[in-house]
């Protein structure tokens, strides 16, 4: 169920956990869990209706641990970081002195890549750092009094997600990812242009650039479906860049 993932050009001994899950009944609970600041759910929690690819999601949590490494985080800690890591824009407006750190475009990433109230199929991510390691460098911390406590294992994470979570765990593939992704919402949500429809007789005009249900269809092509992935790929470079 748990998969790890090994990032390359990453140091081996950091993997990556990702779980998905299907159908998931108590999407209120887990978003109460992670708005307490619960370090039990300190996850990733993602709405895979808003994820291409394992390659999609698999760049972000590279750009995110790349930047943990280098102290560069901008976020809480390195989840929150694979969170923003998905969103096209690079803005930061400080908007809550509690937690100075937190930009307005990171709670609006939680906000669209997030757990929602219409979420029902989830993308899991843990990355096991020490949890005192966990905030970006930048933030002055205070001494630590005792040695940082260890991560936990995989078996212990995927105990604990198959207790916590009152969905249907499933394989996390392309093909799967295909039929949760809203192609759709992902084009909206990166500002990428719908395909035309194909020429119809007197049949009115379409404005440019509006969905409709022959794009959906598109994007199912694989050769379509690796542009869109592409150009997700590109909006998440540049906003790094940026």
């Amino acid at each position: 169920m748990l998969e790890t993932v090994h990032l390359a050009h990453l140091p081996p001994d950091l993997p990556v956990y990702i779980a998905l899950f299907y159908g998931v009944q108590n999407i209120p609970f887990l978003r109460h869990q992670l708005l307490a600041s619960n370090s039990d759910f300190e996850y990733a929690f993602i709405d895979a209706s808003l994820i291409l690819s394992r390659t999609h999601v698999l760049a972000a949590c590279f750009r995110a641990l790349n930047d943990y490494l280098c102290g560069r985080l901008k976020s809480r800690n390195v989840h929150s970081e694979i969170v923003f890591a998905l969103s096209p824009n690079n803005t930061r407006l400080f908007v809550y002195p509690i937690n100075p750190w937190v930009g307005g475009q990171i709670l609006e990433a939680f906000r669209t890549f997030g757990m929602q109230g219409t979420t029902t199929n989830l993308l899991v991510i843990k990355v096991p750092v020490p949890v005192s390691n966990t905030k970006p460098a930048t933030i002055p911390q205070p001494a630590p009094s005792a040695a940082p406590e260890q991560p936990p294992s995989k078996e212990a994470i995927e105990t604990h997600l198959l207790s916590s979570i009152q969905g249907t765990p499933i394989l996390f593939n392309d093909e799967t990812l295909r039929i949760l992704c809203d192609t759709i919402k992902v084009r909206k949500t990166y500002k990428i242009p719908f395909p035309p429809a194909p020429p119809r007789k007197k049949a009115p005009p379409r404005k440019r650039g509006k969905p409709n249900a022959h794009a959906e269809l598109n994007d199912n092509d694989p050769a379509q479906r690796s542009r869109l992935e592409r150009s997700i790929l590109g909006a998440m470079a540049l906003r790094g860049a940026t």
